[in-house]
């Protein structure tokens, strides 16, 4: 049986609050895996969390430096000081503050002007429609704003190479230091994703092994409630939001799903038929098994410029 994905996440969030969906770049940092990480805290919330924020430093001998910006607070924690906001700057700039591979952040600057709203999330579609049929659970990148994940930049690819390996050096240090969180950031990792192109938004697939476009699962989950995204997805509307809490509740019932042509998608539950419901003309659904090996790209494992 797997483990219950929001317990486990609201586990971490009672220990570690603001902090827990970071957990893995804290550990990067304090192995010295990366120079630094950035904490968004909403501008309503700050008066509670930055204390937090400031105590935990504190303890964990971090230097904490906080910036202003479009609504919330910019938290940079570093074991060093930084004499200027990260971000502020170029694609080139955050890349080196936050030691994302070179490749990734040639890619990104490639891909011309930021997108209103959550770039990630807009930008997640591009990376699913190059991406091949089976890809590595470390490179999984529908849990970013959980605790399950390896990494938070946005990859030049979902088989970027130098991505995979900062991802593998993260994964041991985790063993070292938190075995249990390296144990679910694989289960989870590794679980199938129904992409949904609604506000970059995945359904996960807990226990899942997929047959072609079939796959059979034991639970749902996911880290993203489009409703509240909206705003960081202009591009979608009211309508596409409500589909995947529909497509979410009719998983729920079903045991098993197929994605057939024409967008068809068909839940079953022991065999029988449960739900059908079919993607939009201006979607794109697509099954993702993140249970097989990574394909080796050509990239840069030097490390951010």
């Amino acid at each position: 049986m797997v483990p219950d994905f929001d317990r486990q996440k609201n586990l971490l969030k009672r220990r570690f609050g603001p902090l827990s969906s970071y957990v893995p770049e804290l550990i990067a940092v304090h192995h010295d895996l990366k120079q630094s990480l950035q904490v968004t805290v909403k501008d309503a919330d700050w008066e509670v969390e930055g204390p937090r924020l400031q105590r935990f430093c504190e303890r964990a001998c971090l230097t904490l430096e906080v910036h202003e910006r479009r609504g919330a607070h910019k938290a940079v924690i570093s074991k060093e000081g930084l004499r200027e906001a990260p971000g502020a700057g170029t694609a080139q700039t955050a890349g080196r503050f936050f030691s994302y591979p070179r490749c990734c952040v040639d890619a990104y600057r490639g891909r011309g002007p930021r997108t209103t709203g959550d770039d990630f999330a807009n930008r997640l579609g591009e990376l699913v429609g190059s991406a091949p049929d089976s890809v590595d659970f470390r490179m999984n990148p529908f849990l970013r704003t959980s605790p399950f994940h390896l990494y938070k930049h946005f990859p030049c690819s979902l088989h970027c190479e130098a991505t995979l390996a900062l991802a593998e050096t993260l994964l041991r240090s985790l063993h070292e230091t938190m075995p249990e969180l390296e144990g679910h950031i694989r289960v989870f990792g590794s679980a199938p994703v129904l992409f949904t192109d609604v506000c970059g938004a995945g359904l996960s697939l807990a226990g899942g092994v997929v047959d072609e476009q079939r796959v059979a699962y034991e639970a749902v989950f996911t880290d993203v409630d489009p409703a509240t995204h909206l705003d960081r997805a202009p591009n979608r509307t009211a309508a596409d939001v409500a589909l995947f809490q529909d497509l979410f509740e009719a998983l729920e019932l079903g045991d098993s799903l197929r994605l057939g042509g024409g967008g068809l998608l068909t839940v079953s539950q022991d065999s029988r038929t449960v739900a059908e419901l079919r993607c939009p003309e201006h979607l794109v659904w697509r099954l993702l098994d993140f249970s097989g090996p990574v394909k080796a790209q050509a990239g840069s494992p030097e490390g951010p410029r």
